[in-house]
């Protein structure tokens, strides 16, 4: 069933969605370094960065579970006269959808994930909301845990969004997004099996490098993960 078909999703997504200044120079900082010029937005939700990445000069293929999302996606390019790729796709299983990013990727070329620091949210129960990415409509963010016998299947995180701006809405309305936790040691295993040991990859924390053991917890982990130039 896809949870963003109820009609509703698409305008909340323009308050929730608006990328910030700090993670959108950050992401194009990378890519450039990397010398990307064809991407996969996966799991592109209405398409905002992905249309902020064509502005960009990227050439951008997007892809999400939610048929919902998709037609977002494609509204807005469209909107723009835009014809560039465009496809969805099964993300059921995390390591075939690993599987299927490793063989997009051209060797030498790079893979960027974030997931937020599912560490912390199952050792401490909170979930912190940072500035760093969600814009000042975000007013506080709500959480629930959902086990199966004594193991964290799914968290599902309420955000709260303040509408000033947008005068044919409520003031207030919620945006709920479900997630399959995963542990920063297990993403790291999971990539190696996928991507190899001689696979470049490196771990942020909130956009700057991650050091194992650091005492503060990050809110969102992010990867970029090379596909080496040569396998064994």
């Amino acid at each position: 069933m896809d949870q963003y078909s109820n009609g509703q999703t698409h305008s909340i997504w323009d308050c929730f969605a608006e990328k910030t200044d700090e993670s959108k120079a950050w992401l194009l900082k990378v890519l450039r370094e990397h010398g990307c010029r064809t991407l996969l937005d996966a799991a592109c939700g209405p398409g905002k960065e992905s249309n902020m990445l064509i502005d960009e000069g990227f050439l951008v293929v997007s892809s999400d579970a939610s048929e919902e999302m998709v037609a977002c996606t494609k509204a807005l390019r469209d909107s723009k006269q835009r014809k560039h790729p465009f496809t969805w796709g099964d993300f059921s299983e995390f390591k075939l959808a690993l599987q299927n990013l490793y063989l997009m990727v051209k060797p030498g070329g790079i893979v960027i994930c974030d997931h937020r620091n599912f560490d912390s949210i199952l050792k401490t129960g909170k979930t912190e909301l940072s500035t760093e990415y969600t814009n000042r409509l975000t007013q506080r963010l709500e959480q629930s845990i959902i086990y199966e016998k004594g193991v964290a299947k799914t968290i599902i995180l309420d955000y709260i969004i303040n509408n000033e701006d947008t005068k044919e809405m409520k003031s207030e309305r919620t945006f709920s997004v479900s997630l399959s936790p995963v542990l920063l040691d297990e993403f790291n295993e999971l990539t190696s099996e996928v991507f190899g040991e001689s696979a470049a990859h490196t771990v942020y924390g909130d956009f700057r490098p991650h050091i194992l053991g650091q005492t503060n917890d990050p809110v969102v982990f992010l990867h970029i993960i090379q596909r080496a130039v040569s396998q064994p």
